[in-house]
C-alpha cells in the first residue's frame, strides 16, 4: 500500500513539472515557426526590392555603355573605335528598316571608282588570267594604281601588282609590293570585308623568309571592320606563322600565338554579327524596340550579347548596339554590387532557368541571374538561435531541479521505508527478549524452578537477554553519535586475542543454546595494538550474533586471530545461507538488509555492519565481505599493526 503511495505521488510529481514543460516547449516551437514564416516573408520582399535594384543598376550600367559606344561610333565617322578587348562593345551596326549593315560593310570608301580604273583592271586582269602574260598583267596594273582615287582601288591595283610581279619572276619587286600592302589599314577591304593586307600577309609567308607579321599586332588590336572571313584569313596567316620555323625578328611564337587566340575571338564575333544580320528581319521591333528617349535592351546569342537599338539620323537609319554580356557582367559585379544592400552578383544561366540558389533578374533578363550575399540583419540571426538557447537553458534548468526534486522525494520515501521497517525490526528484537525476561522472572517468582539448577538456568537465560537488549541499545545509539559526530573512540594497548577470547566467552551461552559450535583460532603473539577494546569487542559480538542467526542449521561457527602483510585480521565465518554478489557492495549502508525470503523471516535492525565498518576504519583498517549463496559468509576485520 504504501509503494502504491509513493508511485502515486512520484506520478503527480512529475505531471507538475514536465506538463508546464511541454507546454512551454510547444509554445516556443510554434513561436519559432512563425518567427521563420515571417523571416522567410521579409527575405521575400527584401529579395524583390533588391532584384528591382539590381535591374536598375543593370540598365543604369548598360545605358552608360550604349551611350559611350554611340559617341565613339559618332567620333568615328559610323564606325567603332576602341579595340575590341579594351570594351563590352561587340557591334555598332546600322539598321535601315529590315536590313542590318555591318560595320565592314559601311567601312568601304565614298569615292567611287572611275571609269579608266576599271577599264584598266578589266585589262590587267584579262592579262593575268586570260592570256596568262604576268609582265604586260603587271604593266596594266601600274597603270590602274596610277589612276586610281580610292584607297581600296590603290589596294586592289597594288595587290594586282604583286600577284604579277611574281609570277613574272621578279620577286624582289613583288615581296616590295606585298609588303607595302600587309602595312595597310584593315579597313581596307574587298566587298567581302578581307583586308587587302590579309591577302598579302598570306602571300609574304610563303615567299618572304623575313615576314614576321608585325604588322598585324596593330592592326589586330587596333580599330578595324572585318568581315569573318577576313578574320578566318587572318588566322590562317597566324597558324602558317606558328608553324615557320624560326618566325621573324620582330615577333616570337608566344606573341603569335596572343595574336592567333585574339584573331579566332574576332572571327567568332564576327560569326555572330553575320548571324544577327541574317536574323535581323525576323527580330524585328518586337524584339528590339526603339524609341527617342532610351533603350530596352534584349539578349542575343552565344555567348550572349545585350543588343539595343537606338534612333539615329535619318540619313543613317537606326543605330544596333551589342554589348558583350559577359563583360557587363563582369563590370557590375566589380562596380555595382555592393552597392546593392546585402550584396549581390550577377550570373549568365547556361539552361532556360536560373541556377540553384539565384533568381531570375527579371521577365526581359531570362538568362540573367542574380545571387545574394548573406544579408547582416544581426536581431535576424541572433534572435532565434538566442530565443531557442533560452529555452534550452529554461527546460534544462526545470529537468534539473526536477530530478533533484525527484531524486530527493525519492530518498526521503526510500529513508521512511527503511525507518519503518526499521522501527518494526527493533520492536520485534526488543519484544523477543523483553518476553524471555518477563517469563523466566514470573516463573522464579512463582516459585515454579523445579530445582536449583533450573532457577540458575532460569538466572542466565535472564542475564542473556538483557545483555542482548543492552547490545541492541548500544549499537542504535553509537549509530546515532556517528550520524551526529559524537562518537568518541579511546584508545590503548590492547591485547586482540584477549579481546578476541573475551568475546567467544561472552557468546558461549547463546551459541550454545542454539546448539551451534564456536571453533576459535588465535595467534597469541601478536603484538599490542592501539586500539579501543570495547569498540572491538562489541564489532566482533555483532558478526558473531549475525554469523549464529544465519546459520541456517549449520552448526559450526569459526572465529580466528592471524597476521596478514602488516595486519591483524579477525575472520568469522559461518556456512550458513550466503549472500549473492551484487547485493555485497551495499550491506554497509544503514538500515540496509538483503530482500529475500529466507531474511524476511529473520529479526534483524540493519545496523550491525555499519556499525562494524565505522569501527574499522575508524581504527585505520577494513572490513571485507566474501560470500557464496548456500556456502556461507567470511567477514574480515583488517587492523593494522604499528
Amino acid at each position: 500500500m504504501t509503494r502504491r503511495s509513493n508511485r502515486r505521488l512520484v506520478v503527480l510529481f512529475l505531471a507538475t513539472v514536465l506538463l508546464p514543460c511541454a507546454v512551454l516547449v510547444s509554445i516556443a516551437v510554434r513561436t519559432v515557426q512563425r518567427e521563420r514564416e515571417f523571416e522567410s516573408m521579409r527575405a521575400d520582399e527584401n529579395r524583390a526590392r533588391r532584384l528591382a535594384e539590381l535591374r536598375r543598376s543593370l540598365l543604369s550600367t548598360l545605358e552608360t555603355a550604349r551611350t559611350r559606344a554611340i559617341a565613339e561610333f559618332d567620333s568615328a565617322g559610323g564606325s567603332a573605335s576602341q579595340p575590341f578587348d579594351q570594351t563590352a562593345v561587340r557591334l555598332v551596326a546600322a539598321a535601315r528598316g529590315d536590313r542590318l549593315i555591318l560595320d565592314w560593310e559601311r567601312g568601304k570608301s565614298a569615292l567611287p571608282s572611275s571609269r579608266s580604273f576599271q577599264a584598266a583592271m578589266a585589262d590587267a586582269e584579262a592579262a593575268e588570267f586570260a592570256v596568262t602574260d604576268p609582265v604586260a598583267a603587271a604593266r596594266l596594273y601600274q597603270v590602274a594604281l596610277e589612276v586610281a582615287r580610292a584607297p581600296t582601288d590603290s589596294a586592289s591595283a597594288r595587290l594586282g601588282l604583286a600577284r604579277a610581279l611574281l609570277a613574272g619572276g621578279r620577286n624582289r619587286d613583288g615581296v616590295h609590293q606585298y609588303r607595302i600592302i600587309s602595312g595597310l589599314s584593315f579597313r581596307s577591304s574587298d566587298e567581302h570585308g578581307v583586308p587587302y593586307a590579309a591577302y598579302a600577309a598570306a602571300r609574304l609567308v610563303a615567299v618572304d623568309p623575313e615576314f614576321s607579321g608585325a604588322a598585324l599586332d596593330r592592326q589586330i588590336f587596333g580599330s578595324c571592320c572585318v568581315s569573318a572571313e577576313g578574320w578566318y584569313m587572318v588566322r590562317s596567316v597566324l597558324d602558317s606563322l606558328l608553324r615557320k620555323p624560326g618566325g621573324g625578328e620582330k615577333l616570337d611564337k608566344g606573341e603569335i600565338a596572343r595574336l592567333r587566340a585574339a584573331a579566332d575571338v574576332r572571327a567568332r564575333i564576327a560569326d555572330q554579327g553575320a548571324k544577327l544580320k541574317a536574323d535581323f528581319a525576323g527580330l524585328g521591333e518586337i524584339r528590339i524596340p526603339k524609341g527617342d528617349a532610351g533603350s530596352s535592351w534584349t539578349l542575343y546569342g552565344s555567348p550572349p550579347w545585350f543588343l539595343a537599338a537606338v534612333r539615329g539620323e535619318p540619313a543613317d537609319g537606326d543605330i544596333v548596339i551589342g554589348l558583350d554580356a559577359a563583360a557587363i557582367i563582369r563590370e557590375f559585379n566589380s562596380a555595382a554590387g555592393d552597392s546593392v544592400p546585402g550584396g549581390a552578383r550577377l550570373s549568365l544561366a547556361a539552361g532556360p532557368g536560373p541556377p540553384a540558389g539565384s533568381r531570375r533578374l527579371s521577365p526581359e533578363f531570362p538568362s540573367v541571374a542574380a545571387s545574394f550575399y548573406p544579408m547582416t540583419d544581426r536581431s535576424a540571426l541572433l534572435s532565434t538561435p538566442f530565443f531557442l538557447g533560452m529555452l534550452l537553458c529554461v527546460v534544462c534548468v526545470s529537468l534539473f531541479g526536477a530530478y533533484a526534486v525527484l531524486y530527493d522525494v525519492r530518498r526521503e520515501l526510500r529513508l521512511s521505508e527503511l525507518r519503518s521497517h526499521f522501527v518494526a525490526s527493533v520492536s520485534h528484537e526488543l519484544k523477543t527478549p523483553l518476553t524471555s525476561i518477563r517469563m523466566f522472572a514470573e516463573t522464579i517468582l512463582l516459585g515454579r524452578a523445579s530445582s536449583e539448577a533450573a532457577r540458575s538456568e532460569y538466572l542466565a537465560n535472564i542475564v542473556h537477554e538483557t545483555e542482548r537488549l543492552t547490545r541492541l541499545l548500544n549499537n542504535v545509539l553509537d549509530v546515532s553519535k556517528i550520524d551526529r559526530g559524537e562518537k568518541i573512540y579511546r584508545f590503548a594497548d590492547t591485547s586482540l586475542p584477549e579481546v578476541v577470547n573475551r568475546c567467544a566467552r561472552t557468546m558461549e551461552y547463546p551459541l550454545e543454546q542454539h546448539g551451534l559450535q564456536l571453533a576459535v583460532s588465535a595467534d597469541e603473539e601478536l603484538p599490542l595494538v592501539s586500539a579501543d577494546a570495547d569498540a572491538l569487542q562489541q564489532a566482533i559480538i555483532n558478526l558473531l550474533a549475525n554469523a549464529m542467526k544465519y546459520s541456517n542449521g549449520s552448526r559450526a561457527i569459526d572465529l580466528r586471530l592471524r597476521r596478514s602483510n602488516g595486519h591483524a585480521i579477525v575472520e568469522i565465518a559461518d556456512r550458513g545461507l550466503g549472500i549473492p554478489p551484487e547485493y555485497l557492495p551495499r550491506l554497509v549502508e544503514k538500515f540496509y538488509r538483503v530482500p529475500s525470503a529466507e531474511n524476511s523471516r529473520i529479526p534483524g535492525t540493519g545496523l550491525g555492519l555499519t556499525l562494524v565498518d565505522h569501527i574499522a576504519k575508524a581504527h585505520g583498517g577494513s572490513l571485507e565481505i566474501r560470500s557464496e549463496p548456500g556456502a556461507g559468509t567470511t567477514v574480515s576485520l583488517h587492523l593494522p599493526l604499528a
